[in-house]
């Protein structure tokens, strides 16, 4: 390979990078704006659930207004769970990208105003954005904003998948520095819209390849409230600091589980032993246990006198085992006795 053709490559690669980052690093602006709207459908919330990251994940914990708490208990982790049993439930399967156009033509005009001017401020290159998306067409914004060196983009092509024939950049081969805009319509009401913008530019060509979504319109009508957000079939996470410690006499026990489905049981036991299988004893247990009022959360607390277990023992720990209907998860805490 020549180092010509090298370099081509690379700045293809480069520019095209560039543009992704940029669209990602204005995703906070689609995401926080009238974050109220994000139910107005499941595929706006899915939509909008894709782009949460770990990078902007306390972020969006802060400002989720009340209906999607749920999605965000714990950490970044907790949260990824919660979304990839939403997504295997609902079977949504669409990639950052194609959620981020699902996102935009969802929310308020002024939200994708916001996005669009993020987008096309600092970014060199060739930059795509759609605009008065409805069931039967859609406008296409073009800029083209070439960096040093670079002058006009040539050779300019439109591939399109499920529009109408006729759909393409007007009698346009050469875009100059500036925007542009053209309209697509949909082969058939509400059809999802594929396509890209290609050109050349430079002397050697460098390549330039954007591709865009237009996406069918979201089904109209709210989330149920029993979809916003999943109930967890998760374990009892201890939250008494005993881990490792010597224990001797009354102790409390407590832990929480993170939003769960139906709880039937919470039982706690405990073992210690030297060698062999361990032999767990009973502690306490309480029977479909509820979260507080307003709180999605299940709390537990059990009170148990240590001293019945056997001191001098290599290995001892606590057993909290939580029961649902089809399943059960067992966690473990370790203590040392005297």
């Amino acid at each position: 390979m020549c180092r010509n053709h090298i370099r081509v490559v690379m700045a293809t690669f480069l520019f095209a990078s560039s543009a992704l980052a940029q669209q990602s690093s204005c995703d906070s602006v689609l995401l926080t704006r009238n974050t109220e709207s994000v139910t107005a459908s499941k595929r706006t919330l899915q939509a909008w659930l894709k782009l949460v990251t770990e990078d902007n994940y306390d972020t969006m914990k802060r400002k989720a207004v009340a209906s999607l708490a749920g999605f965000f208990v714990g950490g970044y982790q907790d949260f990824a769970t919660q979304r990839r049993h939403y997504y295997e439930e609902s079977h949504y399967n669409s990639d950052e990208f194609e959620a981020r156009q699902e996102l935009r033509v969802a929310l308020p005009s002024d939200a994708v105003g916001a996005w669009r001017d993020c987008v096309t401020r600092d970014t060199a290159g060739l930059v795509i954005w759609i605009d008065d998306v409805t069931a039967d067409a859609a406008t296409i914004g073009v800029r083209w904003k070439p960096s040093a060196g670079l002058g006009a983009l040539r050779d300019v092509s439109v591939d399109l998948t499920g529009a109408k024939a006729g759909s393409r950049l007007a009698n346009t081969t050469i875009l100059n520095q500036g925007q542009t805009t053209f309209i697509v319509e949909r082969r058939t009401r509400n059809m999802p819209v594929r396509g890209a913008i290609n050109g050349t530019t430079g002397s050697p060509a460098v390549t330039f390849s954007e591709k865009f979504y237009v996406p069918s319109m979201p089904p109209p009508g709210g989330v149920p409230a029993s979809n916003t957000p999943p109930c967890n079939e998760g374990g009892f996470a201890f939250t008494t600091p005993i881990d490792g410690l010597q224990l001797s006499g009354p102790v409390q026990i407590a832990g929480v589980v993170r939003s769960p489905c139906n709880i039937q049981t919470i039982a706690l036991s405990y073992a210690c032993w030297n060698d062999g299988p361990p032999i767990w004893r009973p502690i306490s247990s309480v029977s479909q246990p509820q979260a507080l009022p307003g709180d999605r959360d299940v709390k537990a607390s059990f009170t148990w006198n240590s001293s019945e277990a056997t001191a001098g023992l290599a290995h001892c720990q606590i057993r909290a085992t939580v029961v649902y209907s089809a399943k059960s998860v067992e966690n473990y805490l370790a203590f040392k006795t005297p």
